[in-house]
Parts: structure tokens; sequence; C-alpha cells
């Protein structure tokens, strides 16, 4: 492992409309014969894998791969057949990476990249932020019907993690657009990623906040405008 990480040089596993960020673990499912073994190799010799996502669904063979730049590198925590020639893999990040270039090999490619550091704003901010994405994000789930009880033991699990880890554990299970969650995973400062997630679930409740305030106005009648 110590070699791979001193080139910079790990095998590439692509995925789309999801991302994978640092201390999160995140389930995949895998098709493809190339990442089965991919997967099997980085199992068998604790190498890391890079998590890169797909731009676009369809490029041309002339474009080649279209990849977002900014990504994660990630081990593979387990692999498992979920169906007949399915398998599920579940992956936690390690941390963030930039795509310097990919290098075609076999039996899978491989992607040489730059280490994203994540920078850390004072502890007496971590603590302010860490509450303040607590608090919004159980008004949150307290408005699309989670349970007071399992409110409660969601905002003690996550009182207890470290800031980087409330901030990267909301953005993943938060629904934000994905074009959003690239956004916030490209950010170095987790005072700033910390900010602007608190931004869109602010958006989300208001939201929620007018859905209610007009549902009485509703028309019992469904054919009634």
């Amino acid at each position: 492992m110590k070699k791979i990480v001193t080139e910079n040089v790990i095998p590439l596993f692509l995925i789309s409309n999801s991302i994978l960020l640092p201390k999160v673990r995140s389930p995949f499912i895998v098709i493809d014969e190339r990442y089965k073994r991919l997967i099997a190799d980085s199992m068998n010799f604790s190498n890391l894998i890079g998590v890169f996502s797909v731009r676009r669904a369809e490029v041309s063979k002339k474009e080649g791969i279209d990849i977002y730049p900014v990504g994660c590198a990630g081990k593979v925590v387990s692999f498992s057949e979920a169906a007949e020639n399915v398998y599920s893999v579940l992956i936690q990040g390690v941390f963030r990476a930039k795509l310097i270039e990919i290098i075609s090999d076999e039996p899978y490619s491989k992607v040489r990249f730059e280490i994203l550091p994540d920078i850390l704003p004072p502890p007496n901010i971590q603590e302010s932020l860490k509450r303040e994405i607590i608090e919004k994000s159980s008004i949150y789930l307290s408005k699309i019907g989670e349970s007071r009880e399992r409110l409660m033991e969601i905002v003690k699990i996550a009182s207890a993690m470290p800031f980087d880890e409330v901030v990267n554990w909301a953005i993943f299970l938060h629904p934000l657009k994905f074009a959003v969650k690239l956004e916030l995973l490209k950010e170095d400062d987790l005072e700033s990623r910390a900010t602007q997630f608190i931004r869109e679930v602010e958006k989300d409740i208001s939201y929620l906040e007018i859905v209610e305030k007009y549902r009485p106005l509703k028309p019992s009648d469904p054919n009634v405008n």
C-alpha cells in the first residue's frame, strides 16, 4: 500500500449519480467483471481504490470517459454476492483525491491522483457548526415524519462523532441534488463545506414549512383545482 500511495496511483472505480466522502461507508452494486476483479484484488492486497463519479452517462469513444475531477480514495470493507453475477461492495472513504490522469492498463484502469486536504476550522467553530448541523438536520427529519425516538438516537450518535465525520455523513445522507454533493465534495475548507450544507438544509426546511402552511387549502376532491 505504501508503494502505491507514494506513487499516487490506484485502481479506478467509476460510479454514477453518487459520491464517496472521507470516513463515510457507502454501498455500491458491482456488475462489470473488471470491477469484480478490481474489488477482489484490492481486498486481497489491502489496497486503496479511487472512487470517481462519471460526469456524463454517455460519451463517445473519441471523447473518452468524462469524469468529475474530484473523488475519494477508499478501502473495501466487504464484498458479497447480492444476486447471480451481481455483487454488493461496501467502501469506506479515506481521503479526497484530485484526478491527474487515467492510466489504461489490464485488467482495469488506474488513476494518478493528488491528495486534497480537509482544512479544519478552530475547535470552537467546529463545535458551533456541528451543533447547527445536528439541529437543522433534526428539524428536517422531524418535518418528514421521523419518530422522536429515532431522532434522539441520531442526535446521540452524531454528538459523539468528530466534526469532520458529522459534516461528511450529513452530506452523504441528506437528499441533496447530485450536483450539490459534487460541489461540496470539492470544497477543501470544512467550515465552508459545513456552512454550504446548512444553507441547503435550511432551504429544504423552508420548502416543507410552505407545504405545511398551504396543505389545509388543498381541496379534498382531487378533481377540483
